[in-house]
């Protein structure tokens, strides 16, 4: 609270109950949920909230009772939580935060994915900003929202259809890998591929990372980190195809 320069913090999370096991942790005797009790009864925090990437998770924490707020995953693709999670939060009055609201910065429209989150007026998106162009572009989306177009909407189902489901959001709760492959540059390679120099592809930083991804020896333990539960493995060998046919080795 001294270092952010206030006396109360509006919302504290419990981030990343992706699993029972976890959400166990939370709830037991000595688990974190009980230190936030203590912590707003002193009126540190204002809300406590929860953030989960598994809709089966979510629906155990909104009727636990215990939360204010629930941060969940929202977007072009991902959208299993409008039919069970959204209705249920908004039946027990429960604030919705979105994150990756632009898929982990995949999306190639992420004004678009912006707008769509929004859509929803009761949902909070909390998009990751590198810019002021990027934070001024975002501003821009909410101020001047409209409804989705017919054009926009045929975008999307496109989006849709090219990212099919199994794509990595770049949250890298995989790493670190015990071959040391940076697992998301190689199953961003497409994307790579067609920004980087030729001469980069065949022998800078991302050709390293390429040889780096050849000892993938599909131990599964990335598999067992990813809360998209992604067939890892089997997505980096794809990927070495792809690569070693554009760069010829």
């Amino acid at each position: 609270m001294k270092n952010l320069g206030v006396e109360q913090i509006d919302i504290y999370q419990l981030h990343g109950i992706n699993d029972l096991d976890t959400f166990n942790k939370v709830f037991a005797e000595d688990g974190a949920f009980w230190g936030l009790v203590e912590a707003k009864e002193k009126g540190l925090i204002r809300f406590i909230a929860a953030s989960s990437h598994s809709v089966d998770v979510l629906e155990k924490l909104i009727n636990t009772d215990k939360f204010d707020v629930i941060q969940l995953c929202y977007n072009i693709i991902e959208t299993d939580v409008e039919d069970k999670i959204f209705p249920l939060a908004l039946e027990k009055d429960i604030g919705i935060i979105a994150m990756k609201p632009m898929c982990g910065g995949i999306i190639p429209n992420p004004a678009l994915s912006l707008k769509y989150v929004l859509q929803k007026e009761f949902v909070v998106p909390d998009p990751g900003i590198e810019t002021i162009e990027e934070l001024e572009e975002n501003i821009d989306v909410a101020m001047n929202l409209t409804p989705l177009t017919d054009v926009e909407i045929k975008e999307i189902e496109k989006i849709r259809k090219e990212l099919g489901r199994e794509f990595c959001r770049r949250c890298n709760y995989c790493q670190p890998c015990p071959q040391e492959i940076p697992i998301w540059v190689i199953l961003h390679a497409d994307s790579a591929m067609k920004r980087l120099p030729y001469q980069t592809l065949k022998s800078g930083w991302f050709y390293d990372t390429y040889q780096k991804a050849k000892n993938c020896i599909k131990c599964g333990v990335c598999v067992t980190r990813c809360p998209y539960n992604l067939p890892i493995p089997d997505m980096i060998e794809k990927k070495l195809e792809i690569i070693r046919i554009t760069i010829g080795n």
